[in-house]
C-alpha cells in the first residue's frame, strides 16, 4: 500500500534492563531489571516473538512507522549482535517508513566497536547518548556509572562509525550546576556536533518521594533554580544554531527527530516489550511489567495487556491538547471540557501552565518536567 495512505506511528522497542550500578543514575525510568546474561538473552528472544507475532496478526496493518527507538534508559548493555539482528527485524518484517530512523538509547561505556558493530547490522542511524555532563561533580551528583572522558570516547567511536546523528542528553538542575557547568556542557555537546540535544531535569528529588504536587511543593526552590538554568540552556542554544523543537528536544536548525514529531502531533504510537504502552485504533493498552509473564506470553501478545481502556472523544482532544502543549503551541482553553478544566487547573496550581486569555501554554518549569509528568492515555 502506498505510504500517503497508511496512518502515520512510532514504534518503540521497550528493553527496560540496566547494570546494577546504575540504579540511581536511572531513578525515575519505569520497572528497571538487572537480570544476568541468559535473563537477558531470554528477554531479547521474547521481545522478538511478540514483534512477529504482532505483525502476523494484522496489528500494524494500515500504519507506516516514522522512527523506530529502542528505550528503557540502558538498552546499549544488551548484546551489540542480538540487539542489531532485533532492528534488522523489524526493518524487514514491520511498514517502517522509507528512510526510517533507528535511535538506540546508550549509555557512553556501552558504545565501542563490538556495540557498533552489531547495532549496524540493523541500520542503526542514530544515538541517543546519555552524556548528562561533563563534569565529573556533577556526573557523580547524578550516580553516572562513566566519566567525561569515556563520554569523549564514545563520540569518538560514533564518528569512527559515521552514525548519522548523535542526539545528546544532558540533565539540568543538578545539586551544585551552576549556569557556567551547564554552559561548558552544553558548548561540549555541541562540539561533539550533536545533531540533537535533548535536556532531562534532574529526578533525584522527584521521582518517588510522593505525590506530585506535594514532591514540587516541597522542591519549589530547587525546581525554581533548575527552571533558571533551563532557560538559560535555551538561550545558549538558540545562539548556536538550534530550534526548541518540543519541551525537552532542542535541535539544528537542518535537523528534526521524526520520532518527537509524530508522537507531537498526537500519530498513534507502539511499544514492544516490558510495561509497553500503545494507543492506537482509539485504544490505550498497557503490557505487563511482570518478567516471568511476559517471557512465557509473548508469542501471544493480546496475553500481556494487564489493561486496555477506549479513548473516548473527550479523552483524545485532552491528548491532542497536551501533544501541543508538549510541542510548545499555546492551546485554547475550552471552559466546557470538565477533563481539560480539571487537568488544567491542576498543572496550574503547580506552577506546571499559564493561561493568557483563553490560551494555556507551559511554563519554564512545565517544560522541564513535561516529560515526568503523568498524562492522560499515555499509561
Amino acid at each position: 500500500m502506498d505510504d500517503t495512505r497508511r496512518a502515520r506511528a512510532t514504534l518503540s522497542l521497550n528493553i527496560p534492563f540496566r547494570m546494577k550500578e546504575s540504579a540511581r543514575e536511572l531513578a525515575g525510568y519505569r520497572a528497571s531489571y538487572t537480570g544476568d546474561a541468559a535473563a537477558r538473552s531470554a528477554y531479547l528472544d521474547a521481545l522478538e516473538a511478540e514483534m512477529a507475532a504482532s505483525a502476523r496478526r494484522g496489528d500494524f496493518d494500515g500504519v507506516t512507522f516514522e522512527a523506530l527507538r529502542v528505550i528503557g534508559g540502558s538498552p546499549s548493555i544488551m548484546n551489540g549482535d542480538r540487539l542489531g539482528r532485533i532492528v534488522a527485524a523489524a526493518r524487514r518484517g514491520l511498514p517502517l517508513a522509507h528512510g526510517c530512523e533507528a535511535c538506540v538509547e546508550a549509555l557512553p561505556q556501552t558504545v565501542c566497536t563490538a556495540s557498533l558493530t552489531g547495532w549496524s547490522q540493523g541500520g542503526v542511524d542514530a544515538v541517543s547518548l546519555r552524556v548528562g555532563s561533563v563534569h565529573e561533580r556533577e556526573l557523580a551528583a547524578i550516580g553516572a556509572t562513566y566519566d567525561a572522558d569515556v563520554v569523549r570516547n564514545a563520540v569518538l567511536f560514533l564518528d569512527r562509525f559515521h552514525v548519522d546523528t548523535l542526539e545528546a542528553v544532558i540533565v539540568v538542575g543538578i545539586p551544585g550546576q551552576t549556569p557556567q557547568s551547564l554552559r561548558r556542557t552544553l558548548r561540549a555537546c555541541v562540539g561533539f556536533e550533536s545533531k540533537r540535544i535533548r535536556i532531562e531535569p534532574y529526578r533525584g528529588a522527584i521521582i518517588g518521594s510522593g505525590a506530585l504536587d506535594e514532591t514540587l511543593a516541597a522542591h519549589a526552590a530547587d525546581i525554581d533554580d533548575a527552571s533558571l538554568l533551563f532557560d538559560a540552556a535555551r538561550d545558549f542554544l538558540a545562539g548556536q544554531g538550534f530550534v526548541h523543537r518540543s519541551c525537552d528536544l532542542f535541535a539544528r536548525s537542518d535537523a528534526r527527530s521524526a520520532f518527537d514529531d509524530a508522537r507531537l502531533q498526537g500519530c498513534d504510537f507502539f511499544e514492544l516489550g516490558l510495561d509497553a504502552r500503545i494507543v492506537a485504533d482509539g485504544f490505550l493498552c498497557r503490557s505487563t511489567s511482570d518478567y516471568a509473564t511476559y517471557i512465557e506470553c509473548s508469542a501471544s501478545p493480546a496475553a500481556v495487556f494487564e489493561r486496555i481502556v477506549e479513548e473516548d472523544d473527550r479523552a483524545r482532544r485532552l491528548r491532542l491538547a497536551c501533544c501541543r502543549l508538549g510541542a510548545l503551541e499555546r492551546v485554547p482553553f475550552d471552559a466546557h471540557e470538565p477533563d481539560a478544566e480539571t487537568f488544567f487547573a491542576s498543572l496550574e496550581s503547580m506552577g506546571l501552565v499559564k493561561r493568557k486569555g483563553g490560551d494555556v501554554s507551559l511554563t519554564s518549569a512545565g517544560m522541564l518536567l513535561w516529560p515526568l509528568i503523568p498524562q492522560p492515555m499515555q499509561g
